[in-house]
């Protein structure tokens, strides 16, 4: 006998709506918009509070990449890798841009 295509993995079955899932794609635009807003405010603050505005980010994104490669390895959602890689990387090269340009 062939199995449907839309199986899932046999440790993750989901039970009605993913309200985790929604609080996560929430999670990466409020991660996009505090990207936004360091890169519009970056040159306009002082070395201390960019030191401390970076490390706040830094520990946000740590955060939201560990959180998404669970999330990902768990459900089998690997799209989700894509965005949150991407402002990791937008935000690391702001960082050394002010750290090496100021």
């Amino acid at each position: 006998m062939t199995e449907p295509l839309d199986t899932q993995p046999a440790g993750f079955v989901r039970h009605g709506p993913d309200r985790l899932q929604k609080v996560f794609l929430y999670l990466i635009l409020v991660n996009w918009l505090v990207a936004g807003l360091l890169l519009l405010k970056l040159d306009e603050l002082s070395f201390l509070a960019g030191v401390l505005a970076g490390s706040g980010i830094v520990m946000l994104q740590f955060l939201l990449l560990k959180l998404s490669l669970m999330r990902a390895r768990r459900a089998g959602d690997g799209y989700l890798l894509y965005p949150v890689v991407i402002s990791t990387l937008l935000i690391v090269t702001l960082l050394i841009g002010f750290f090496f340009l100021y």
